[in-house]
């Protein structure tokens, strides 16, 4: 015997479907909170991904410093080469220019005078480079370098500007000039 249950045998309650309601609660809750890990992660990729971009901008640019910084410090710079060359040019020249004064001091005054320029001594000779390549990634790179020389006192200061991808930097150093140059 089968028996139907008409609407009017059940009682109806207000505590009925509460359960459902809770289910279907915590259930959007759970997918709000999947959303927002996901939106998360997602945002912590994208910024170690950047980080790493930086890192290796980073090292990229202090390698290229550090490798110039060595060269000029060796004396085996072509920049430092071409800027002691034109140090011992005006070098010449002065001593040339002392010489005739010193003639010419001795044949009117009879006394021998010997005073060092020290303007050469503090004059700065300078040269800048710039090139460009692109990485292993296939992004454009520009690399800028400035020596500032002053052999007078045996030392330089080099300048390195960078544009690796979306970083720009700049890094300066002062070196002491080695033994080594010609």
């Amino acid at each position: 015997m089968k028996r139907t249950l008409s609407r009017k045998d059940k009682k109806i309650s207000w505590s009925e479907g509460g359960s459902l309601l809770y289910v279907i609660f915590f259930v959007t809750l759970l997918s709000v909170l999947a959303c927002s890990y996901m939106a998360v992660t997602r945002y912590h990729i994208h910024a170690a991904l950047k980080n790493r971009s930086y890192m290796e901008a980073r090292l990229t640019t202090r390698m290229i410093h550090n490798s110039f910084c060595e060269a000029v410090r060796l004396g085996e710079s072509e920049a430092l080469v071409l800027l002691m060359d034109e140090f011992e040019n005006d070098r010449l020249e002065q001593e040339r220019e002392e010489g005739e004064r010193e003639e010419k001091n001795i044949e009117e005054n009879g006394i021998e005078e010997k005073d060092i320029d020290e303007d050469l001594e503090n004059k700065e000779y300078m040269i800048q480079g710039e090139g460009n390549y692109t990485d292993e990634k296939g992004n454009p790179c520009s690399v800028r370098i400035r020596l500032r020389a002053y052999p007078g006192q045996g030392t330089a200061f080099t300048d390195t500007w960078t544009q690796i991808g979306e970083f720009s930097m700049h890094l300066e150093s002062e070196v002491t000039l080695g033994q080594n140059i010609p």
